[in-house]
């Protein structure tokens, strides 16, 4: 379904309108020869490459199945484009549809899926209705003031929007084995009532159900050995989020997403 966005020339993902839009994706790579080879992502906007926007995934053995996901927070004009690009160091990486399974019965893995939403409007909302006009006064006297107009609702994802995005470019390391660490956001791409607190305190400005996401690029810089597990959480407040934890198994030079 599309209200507003569009496909052009098979690749463009064309918005109608201007506004700040999420878009998420997910990939299918299928991988056909033994080596360890690595795929890269990233965004284009009109053509041109958004600084800071690519992800590395390694993909090692004949037959393996690789499936990275993330978002972007673009604010875009109307008429605006965005492509998402790849490339591989090994020609026996690809794009594949994963047939519809039989035993279970699981519904066809599309090769790319990708899902763009409009987050905030560039219009304001509506003005209230005009207050009456006050009786007037005797004798030169100043008429009573009318009543205020009631304040009008906003607009749909009109300016009551709160939204965020936020990278890092420089290298994060965990000095001490077995320690928290907060991930630190030191650039804004776009914000709206969202903000960051001494570099990782993602803080709102009003309450409200928000939708988090994230992506992290993890490399194992070790050598020999079987890898590393890295576990990933959230805090509130400074405490831990109940079943928020996530735990990932890097292997020795290998990139993750």
């Amino acid at each position: 379904n599309s209200t507003g966005v569009s496909i052009v020339s098979g690749s463009q993902i064309t918005f109608a309108n201007a506004g700040v839009y999420n878009i998420q994706f997910s990939a299918q790579y299928v991988k056909t020869n033994s080596s360890t080879d690595t795929i890269t992502i990233w965004a284009r906007i009109n053509g041109v490459d958004v600084a800071d926007s690519a992800g590395v995934v390694t993909v090692s053995g004949n037959g393996q199945k690789s499936l990275p996901a993330w978002n972007y927070v673009f604010q875009l004009s109307a008429n605006d484009y965005v492509q998402l690009y790849w490339s591989s160091t090994d020609a026996n990486m690809s794009l594949s549809t994963v047939a519809a399974g039989t035993s279970p019965t699981t519904p066809e893995s599309p090769s790319v899926i990708v899902t763009a939403t409009q987050v905030m409007y560039t219009m304001s909302g509506f003005s209230g209705a005009s207050g009456y006009s006050g009786i007037s006064g005797f004798s030169g006297y100043s008429g009573i003031s009318g009543y205020s107009g009631f304040s009008g609702q906003p607009g749909a994802g009109g300016t009551v929007a709160q939204y965020g995005s936020y990278y890092t470019s420089s290298t994060q390391t965990a000095a001490l084995a077995n320690t928290p660490y907060a991930m630190q956001l030191l650039t804004a791409a776009e914000q709206y009532n969202v903000s960051i607190v001494s570099n990782s305190q993602i803080t709102v400005t009003s309450g409200g159900v928000f939708n988090l996401q994230f992506s992290a690029q993890v490399q194992d810089t070790g050598g020999g050995g079987a890898g590393t597990d890295i576990n990933i959480w959230l805090r509130k407040n400074g405490v831990d989020v109940t079943e928020s934890d996530t735990k990932v198994s890097v292997t020795n030079a290998s990139k993750y997403y």
